[in-house]
């Protein structure tokens, strides 16, 4: 189930948002999400968003580089105490939800 999580959320938004981080960012903010870029040194744009009130999420993206040779890739991160008030199916779902409230906005 993981290994089709990473594809339910992490392809849809980087198909969605591959050379747009602006929209990216209008999408975030428009859901409560804080720009947090400044805060990380390698990353094209950081979200942090805070679904619940126990649960914060981390959305990294680092755009293509094609010239480098590096695809679009984006990542979901969990802070390590989200397995006490998530299981793991609500985590999956969760991610799942976020991703494609972003790339329908």
């Amino acid at each position: 189930k993981i290994k089709n999580m990473v594809t339910d959320v992490e392809v849809p938004l980087v198909e969605r948002f591959q050379g747009r981080l602006a929209d990216l960012e209008a999408a975030a903010l428009s859901l409560g999400g804080q720009n947090v870029t400044a805060d990380f040194e390698s990353v094209d744009r950081a979200i942090a968003f805070r679904p619940l009130p126990r649960i914060p999420v981390l959305l990294m993206f680092w755009d293509a580089a094609p010239d480098d040779g590096f695809e679009a890739q984006v990542k979901l991160l969990f802070d390590e105490t989200i397995v006490e008030h998530l299981d793991i199916e609500s985590i999956v779902f969760l991610s799942e939800r976020l991703s494609q409230m972003l790339c329908s906005g």
